[in-house]
């Protein structure tokens, strides 16, 4: 078994963690508490409700009874709650179903004896740790495909106004955002969300306004495909700025 250089750092981190207990002042309340204050703990106990957390929690050991499973605690569930370790006294589909919902990384049996308390500790907090390091990183994967879904959208966009192959559509939205000095996926956005109002405009209203709301309201759209034309010239160099380009890219009126 390979020893990790974490284990020791975890066990050190102990003396400072705030503990939140609820659980009834019974043998087994009595024994829990006993066992946290000789790892060093901070301690809170509390029964049977827990409205908020107080500050810098770090773990909590909840009673699996019948007190705490009516109970609805807010907290539960968060994107900044603590790891919850249940104390199970009873095993039926009850008490399994909701030490299955606290997503429990560890479980201490009732009684609770002078062993296994520190390892079941040590165990979920750095379970918890790693599943929070795992949904940061599929949530920056998440907002890096949004981006690229963005960033491809404008490609298409400005392929269809201008022609011109992919990876020119590309270098040009590149070369507007740096000379905007934005992310390029800010650029593509705005492109994005103008195409999208004209089309909801052609859409939405009669043939005989489209025109007039159309040139209103897609305003930032044609400033910016005025700007690109001029700035970055046009695909093959044999295109020229006019307005006529501008107007290739409106939809046609409904007749």
């Amino acid at each position: 078994m390979k020893r990790t250089a974490e284990t020791p750092a975890i066990l050190r981190d102990l003396r400072s963690l705030k503990v939140v207990v609820i659980h009834p002042q019974d043998q087994d309340g009595e024994e829990l508490l006993a066992q946290l204050q000789r790892i060093g703990c901070d301690v809170e106990v509390c029964w049977p409700r827990l409205d908020s957390l107080p500050s810098r929690t770090g773990l909590v050991l909840m009673a699996m009874r019948p007190e705490t499973l009516s109970v609805n605690f807010p907290w539960l569930g968060t994107s900044t709650s603590p790891p919850v370790i249940p104390v199970v006294s009873y095993e039926n589909p009850i008490t399994i179903e909701a030490v299955l919902h606290l997503n429990a990384f560890a479980t201490i049996p009732s009684p609770v004896r002078s062993f296994g308390l520190l390892t079941a500790i040590a165990v979920a907090l750095t379970q918890f740790k790693a599943f929070r390091m795992r949904e940061r990183h599929i949530e920056r994967l998440e907002q890096k495909q949004a981006k690229v879904r963005v960033i491809q959208q404008a490609k298409q966009i400005v392929m269809d106004a201008r022609g011109g192959s992919e990876e020119d559509a590309y270098q040009l939205l590149r070369s507007k955002a740096m000379l905007k000095r934005e992310q390029i996926e800010t650029v593509a956005g705005e492109i994005v969300k103008a195409h999208e109002m004209l089309s909801f405009l052609v859409r939405a209203d009669p043939p005989e306004r489209i025109g007039t709301l159309a040139m209103s309201a897609t305003g930032s759209w044609r400033s910016w495909h005025t700007g690109f034309l001029k700035s970055n010239g046009s695909f093959g160099g044999n295109q020229k700025t006019t307005q006529g380009s501008v107007a290739s890219v409106r939809p046609k009126e409904q007749t």
